[in-house]
């Protein structure tokens, strides 16, 4: 069993300690070893774990130890992981059990996948990225790192999802399409053309706003 540790004790966080519970019923693997959270008080008690620390209890732990940083917002995700500078620190990717994921898809370190995702053929998932519950990924298309999808998005094929991209809930992709780097995508939305970066996108059919 490896040590884990979760940064981040809100709500998504408490699905990743059941995220790591779930995949241990499968296949023995983890020790959660508690929370880090900067926004917790120390030996509070979070569900069935402790908040151990913050950002300097993880900077200055001295052995090997894997992380993973279990915030939904892309922004303050990568912003943790860029004051996260001790080398001794791993950051393994997490999928879930249920997940179909095909020989050629490849999902890089520090990512989420969650129960019911079905990815087909062909598809890349970058670093410290999230896909959250029944999220289903068409062939050929890139999910870069430090984007979020939420639950029951519904991405067709050869679309390319930027950097530090936010998809709401229920969304759907069209064929082809691509969302630039940091823009937010509402939860709803039917995105059937390509938007630049920094963009905020809704509605039916989307448009930006």
């Amino acid at each position: 069993m490896k040590n884990i540790i979760i940064y981040g004790a809100g709500g998504f966080g408490r699905e990743t300690s059941l995220l790591l519970n779930q995949i241990n019923l499968h296949t023995p693997h983890w020790n959660v070893l508690g929370y880090c959270d900067d926004g917790k008080t120390p030996r509070e008690k979070v569900d069935r774990f402790a908040v151990l620390g913050g950002m300097n209890y993880l900077n200055e732990f001295k052995e090997e130890l894997n992380v993973v940083i279990a915030i939904a917002d892309p922004g303050t995700r990568e912003k943790i992981k860029n004051q996260l500078i001790n080398q001794r620190l791993r950051f393994p990717a997490l999928i879930h059990p249920s997940v179909f994921v095909s020989e050629n898809c490849s999902v890089a370190e520090g990512s989420i996948i969650c129960a019911g995702v079905f990815m087909t053929v062909n598809i890349h998932i970058g670093s410290f990225a999230i896909v959250n519950l029944k999220c289903t990924l068409g062939h050929d298309s890139v999910l870069d790192s430090f984007s979020s999808l939420m639950p029951s998005v519904n991405i067709s094929g050869n679309v390319r999802i930027g950097r530090g991209v936010y998809v709401g809930a229920g969304a759907i992709l069209l064929q082809g399409i691509s969302v630039g780097d940091y823009s937010l995508v509402g939860a709803g939305a039917v995105v059937n053309k390509s938007f630049e970066s920094e963009k905020r996108i809704i509605g039916v059919p989307a448009r930006s706003i």
